[in-house]
């Protein structure tokens, strides 16, 4: 049962009528902090960096499975407590995700927020509406690299009020510049948003983040993707540097902190090529005044806990038997070369297509797995 409608069964079986008392815990006071942050959490997100706690200090026992903590019913009856209150802390969300299955996020209702500011000593932006739901997935595949963060900061035993890094979700923030527009000569305003911003007070540095994870991947043959990505580039090169007295970035921000932006894509390969064009347009904007860095999502996650000086996240300690790996590889190879077939044969013969003949995408979960197994042939030193 998949958690949205697991979920809908334990509300079904939840006595009738809403909770007028709930006794807030220190765990559910941190939850709400978490929650405001990010905006939205998914119950196995929150489930890493509240209900589950580091062993020994960070250090996981002997022998343990990754799995302490309670279970998926344990935390989905709080959370759901939490929302069925009146009033209540927080709400459930259902979406579709990319397979077409229910999926549930949090977030937090005014009173919630309310506790949320009391935990992290701020104001996180209260979010004036919900995204759409096809956005949402976007932004809970982006808030994986705070919870990567969140729980490298709680092995270390750290409340959320003294992590290392503030992480800002901007869906009511935006970074104002202005363009001379070619088409009518005249100087017009533009706006940049962010999908968050990652802040390190001890380096004095804000970091902002694209997660770049839409419909037109950045590793496809055609150009598009790659030219969509050089322009959202040059328009951040634009705001740090251009301005009248002051550049736009420094009228948005007086502090002074140095800027970065970060790219966030599916796959290492994805990294790869972007990182090529990043190097690109580096040569010829060398007086730009911020640093561009491309990462996939692990190493993002690996690259910002080392700048905190947090646990990177505990990988998966599963080995695969070297036979499992030829057959894994094996397989992945046959099933991308018949894509590639059918591919080039629905374009050769557009007329198959107009049929009703589905053409075989190449979604972010497909190059994951491709570069996945890359990764294993590596290991292998095969060129299988």
């Amino acid at each position: 049962m998949r958690e949205g409608e697991a979920e809908a069964s334990e509300k079904q079986k939840a006595p009738d009528g809403p909770t007028s008392i709930v006794r807030l815990t220190g765990r559910d006071r941190e939850l709400m902090g978490h929650v405001a942050t990010a905006r939205y959490l998914t119950l196995q997100q929150l489930k890493r960096i509240v209900f589950v706690r580091a062993l020994n200090g960070g250090k996981r026992k002997a022998g343990a499975s990754g799995k302490e903590g309670p279970s998926d019913i344990v935390c989905r009856r709080r959370l759901m407590r939490l929302c069925e209150v009146k009033p209540a802390y927080l709400r459930r969300l259902l979406y579709r995700n990319r397979e077409g299955a229910w999926a549930a996020v949090y977030a937090t209702e005014p009173l919630g927020h309310t506790v949320a500011r009391q935990v992290l000593g701020r104001a996180p932006a209260a979010a004036m509406q919900d995204v759409k739901p096809h956005f949402i997935e976007h932004t809970v595949r982006l808030n994986d690299l705070y919870v990567a963060l969140a729980e490298g900061c709680a092995r270390q035993r750290l409340p959320p009020a003294r992590y290392p890094f503030c992480w800002i979700s901007t869906d009511n923030v935006g970074l104002p510049w202005q363009e001379l527009s070619g088409r009518t000569g005249r100087m017009e305003e533009r706006r940049l948003v962010p999908d968050a911003i990652l802040e390190f007070p001890r380096e004095r540095v804000r970091v902002f983040l694209e997660c770049e994870m839409g419909g037109n991947p950045l590793v496809r043959k055609d150009e598009n993707a790659l030219g969509a990505a050089l322009s959202k580039l040059n328009r951040y090169a634009a705001f740090v540097l251009e301005g009248t007295q002051q550049t736009y970035y420094a009228q948005k921000y007086p502090d002074g902190w140095r800027a970065e932006l970060a790219f966030l894509v599916h796959s290492e390969k994805r990294a790869a090529n972007l990182s090529a064009l990043i190097a690109r347009w580096r040569e010829q904007n060398r007086a730009v005044p911020m640093g561009v860095f491309a990462f996939s999502f692990t190493q993002a996650a690996a690259y910002f806990s080392g700048r905190l000086r947090v646990p990177t996240p505990a990988e998966n300690s599963a080995s695969p038997e070297q036979p499992d790996l030829h057959l894994t590889c094996l397989f992945v190879s046959q099933v991308a070369a018949t894509y590639k077939a059918v591919r080039q044969y629905l374009r050769v013969n557009p007329a198959i297509r107009t049929q009703g003949c589905p053409y075989p995408e190449y979604t972010p979960e497909f190059e994951r797995m491709v570069a996945l197994v890359e990764r294993y042939r590596t290991q292998l030193g095969s060129k299988q």
